[in-house]
């Protein structure tokens, strides 16, 4: 699972980044159960992934925001999995 909310966080990212900002907000415009749902989760899976990504330094939360930390490290994650 946590692999699976890392690509969907990269994909987040505008591909015209080919090197993006080491730090970099992700709005999210639904909810947190609605995601979990998407990535075929249920919402506490979706919290102990995104806690796991946080204790990695790779992401914080701020309210609905998703701020990714280590956009780089997100990519190696994925790229890894």
């Amino acid at each position: 699972m946590t692999e699976r909310l890392a690509r969907y966080l990269v994909e987040q990212v505008p591909t015209v980044l080919d090197n993006p900002p080491t730090v970099l907000t992700v709005e999210l415009d639904i909810p947190k159960s609605v995601l979990a749902a998407e990535l075929g989760t249920v919402p506490e899976t979706l919290s102990r992934a995104l806690r796991t990504l946080q204790d990695k330094d790779l992401i914080r939360t701020e309210d609905a925001d998703i701020v990714l930390t280590d956009v780089r490290g997100l990519r190696h994650l994925v790229d890894s999995a």
